[in-house]
């Protein structure tokens, strides 16, 4: 590419276009104060996105061990009050912080439909100090519903059968409701 270049990796899934995604933010803002190539565009096999998105968005603070401690004691009683189980909490720190939240449910559905909203925007009410944040339900099926989310983009998926129960829908172009949640 002229003048810069493109982050390309061969993933597919929601988690690792996630970790790409993250990769490219901290590269693009690192090439930056460098004085490097600048970084155009971060792909993944699925699709692409152009860095231009992120140009006037203020960068996190750069992550310290007391704001990884924090982050990770502050996450995990948001997932505690959702009254799933943890399955994993990481937080890193590529530059600013990246949180990882997956969760437990038994019941997918009640737990989209009831506990997911809260959860979702309990964590993100910190989250002009993240780097990143990527959230994932699993139960018995795998992966009910997931969501990544970056300065330059994001991610997000929820199992066909529970699309009815996803409380942050993707809008439609006819503006149909995609269905009732299965009780």
């Amino acid at each position: 590419m002229h003048d810069g270049v493109k982050l390309e990796a061969p993933v597919e899934a929601v988690r690792p276009t996630w970790d790409v995604l993250i990769v490219g933010v901290v590269f693009f803002d690192r090439s930056a104060d460098q004085h490097l190539p600048r970084v155009l565009e971060v792909d993944t096999r699925q699709v692409g996105w152009p860095t231009s998105d992120i140009n006037n968005e203020p960068r996190p603070p750069h992550a310290a061990p007391a704001s990884v401690a924090a982050t990770r004691q502050i996450t995990h009683q948001i997932a505690l009050a959702s009254g799933a189980r943890l399955a994993e909490l990481t937080v890193s720190a590529p530059d600013g912080l990246a949180i990882v939240l997956r969760l437990r449910v038994k019941n997918a559905a009640n737990f989209l439909e009831h506990q997911l909203r809260t959860l979702v925007l309990s964590a993100q009410a910190r989250e002009p100090r993240h780097e990143g944040l990527y959230i994932q339900v699993d139960d018995d099926h795998g992966i009910a519903w997931a969501d990544g989310e970056t300065r330059l983009g994001g991610e997000h998926y929820v199992r066909p059968s529970l699309r009815g129960c996803d409380p942050f829908p993707p809008p439609t172009m006819s503006g149909v409701a995609v269905g009732s949640c299965p009780r």
